[in-house]
């Protein structure tokens, strides 16, 4: 790694937000503990990462994100009566496509995030090992196809998506759900880049998930 995630011991103030993750993994990502080096850059992620990922055992951080938050809710707020019934994807097909467009990158450390966090919210380890084959495997709907198309190409440098990427989503989604689709396509942007730039070193209940369940596909790479 590049840069050594901090000891989680000397910045209790964050404690929250390590809870919070931890909550949902079972563990602190090293990811994480390296961004805390900045803390307005944790405050940030942890904010985001509760939006797009619908972390929904995030309670009150700090007094930053306090204040933020009030801010941000008059604003919710405001967005909400205008549009009252937004949609979502439900959170199977989020860790479907946080994995697929982390394949399609080449993280691997993301890899074994994501197909853990699947295997979490539901992904029978069948349908996980089918995600290579997708497009025929009878695990898949035609919607969960039609947002994977979209996460493949996207995870691809040159992205390669197209407007018949769209054009194939509006058949099963709204507009809503397409954004939040594209949410998650772009947070892994992000995540896939931090962790194969910096290397990061992968935690031990995502290798040993990896290691068990992936196959030949996965390594750890520099991730070890």
């Amino acid at each position: 790694m590049k840069l050594e995630p901090l000891d989680r011991k000397t910045i209790p103030e964050y404690e929250v937000i390590f809870s919070a993750m931890e909550d949902t993994l079972g563990f602190v990502p090293n990811s994480i503990l390296t961004m805390a080096r900045d803390p307005e850059l944790l405050i940030g992620f942890s904010l985001l990462s509760k939006r797009v990922m619908n972390v929904k055992k995030v309670g009150s951080i700090t007094g930053m994100i306090k204040l933020v938050w009030k801010m941000l809710k008059i604003q919710i707020r405001e967005a909400r009566s205008k549009n009252a019934n937004v949609d979502r994807i439900d959170d199977g097909l989020r860790h479907l496509i946080s994995l697929a467009v982390s394949y399609s990158a080449g993280c691997r450390y993301c890899q074994a995030h994501t197909s853990k966090t699947a295997s979490i919210h539901g992904i029978c380890d069948q349908k996980i090992n089918a995600l290579f084959n997708y497009e025929a495997s009878e695990f898949y709907t035609a919607a969960e196809r039609a947002a994977l198309d979209l996460a493949f190409a996207a995870g691809e440098v040159p992205n390669n998506t197209g407007p018949e990427h769209f054009t194939k989503l509006r058949a099963f989604f709204s507009e809503a759900q397409i954004l939040d689709i594209v949410s998650v396509i772009a947070f892994f942007g992000f995540l896939n880049r931090w962790n194969d730039t910096m290397g990061t070193a992968l935690e031990a209940p995502a290798m040993n998930y990896a290691e068990a369940k992936l196959g030949e596909r996965w390594a750890i790479g520099k991730h070890a």
